[in-house]
């Protein structure tokens, strides 16, 4: 385990409190390659920027990578769930799931994909943000909700 990030996480008192259960998933995160310590630092709230190790993928490969991640499950997940009626399965197919797994950096890709073509995103995007921007009078409305996501996601600074 990464004994810097550990510290960090368990220490650092400008963010949240993290139990051992925590760090060992965030150390195994690392291990596995998941994500880069950088990235972890920066979800995980760590006021210092960390510079990257040698030979260690520079944050526009890291977003490339992650942009390919998120097309190949998006793609997986629409070809396996287009036939679905009910949006509950299809929220919890293992590709939407994975792609909620991304967090936060998965919302501007989801917001590109609404924007291109409007599908059932709202899932994902809630259980990501915790918000729902979408009037009550236009659920179920799926391109009144798109729109509302992207008014929120243009506000936010998340699309152009």
């Amino acid at each position: 385990m990464n004994q810097n990030l550990s510290s960090f996480q368990l220490e650092n008192s400008a963010g949240p409190a993290y139990s051992e259960a925590d760090v060992e998933a965030h150390a195994h995160w690392l291990e596995s390659g998941t994500v880069t310590e950088k990235y972890l630092r920066l979800v995980l709230g760590d006021p210092l920027e960390s510079v990257p190790a040698f030979g260690a993928p520079s944050e526009a490969d890291s977003m490339a990578s992650l942009q390919q991640r998120f097309e190949k499950l998006a793609s997986n997940w629409k070809t396996e769930t287009g036939h679905l009626s009910s949006i509950a399965q299809m929220a919890v197919h293992s590709d939407y799931q994975q792609i909620i797994g991304i967090g936060r950096p998965a919302v501007p890709l989801i917001l590109r994909e609404l924007e291109k073509k409007p599908d059932h995103w709202f899932w994902a995007l809630h259980a990501i943000t915790g918000i729902d921007p979408v009037p009550a009078e236009d659920r179920g409305r799926i391109a009144k909700m798109a729109a509302a996501w992207l008014s929120w996601g243009r506000s936010e600074g998340l699309l152009r």
